[in-house]
């Protein structure tokens, strides 16, 4: 009878490795996924940030150089800028 127990002991013990070994591969994972998650978010904000910053370039360009004037409201704006 000791036997078995001991037995069952051994059984309960690998069981329970086996379930902290999952239990870590799953937070791994996890933690993975969200890291990857995280780096996707921040790719896209710094499009949109390029995407912003290359229009307002090119719109200061516009504005400056004199190649869009309607009604003489860019020559208002062009008083504001240095």
């Amino acid at each position: 009878m000791a036997k078995n127990k001991k037995k069952k002991d051994k059984v309960e013990k690998v069981d329970v490795k086996i379930d902290k070994r999952s239990a870590k591969a799953t937070s791994k994972s996890l933690i993975l996924e969200s890291k990857a998650t995280l780096a996707l978010a921040k790719a896209q904000k710094r499009k949109w940030l390029v995407i912003l910053i290359i229009v307002a370039i090119g719109a200061y360009y516009a504005i400056k150089s004199g190649g869009i004037n309607v009604g003489g409201i860019i020559d208002k704006v062009k008083g504001f800028m240095p």
